[in-house]
């Protein structure tokens, strides 16, 4: 068996502790003892206005860096289905916390979105 063969054999079974099937013992790569990805944190993304709170059972599981983009679409998501229902409520905002309750970003709606009136004709 060529070594390219040896490489992709391994690439399809790397992750896994077993025997690889096919390879002999000298033509196993060797592998790191412990190769696991560190876990994705799920946050759970609270809808809020000025009497309610809508609380979000299921989160999502994002990298933390992408925390503020998906809460800022998520916010103007909410608020393009309110624009095709002829209304704007720009009294919402959407917390973030972790699964531990604590609270690591906030958005108001008003902040989410630039709103530019009409001049006034003289």
């Amino acid at each position: 068996m060529t070594a390219v063969g040896a490489i992709i054999r391994f690439v399809r079974y790397r992750g896994t502790t077993g025997l690889l099937p096919g390879l002999s013992v000298a033509e196993r790569p060797r592998a790191p003892a412990y190769c696991e990805e560190p876990p994705v944190p799920r946050y759970f993304m609270h809808l809020i206005d000025s009497t309610d709170v809508l609380l979000d059972p299921d989160g999502v599981v994002i990298p933390a860096e992408l925390v503020e983009r998906v809460t800022l679409r998520a916010a103007r998501d909410c608020m393009a289905g309110d624009v095709q229902n002829g209304r704007l409520d720009l009294r919402y905002r959407i917390d973030v916390r972790d699964e531990s309750g604590a609270a690591l970003h906030q958005l108001a709606f008003c902040d989410a979105v630039e709103v530019l009136l009409p001049e006034a004709v003289s």
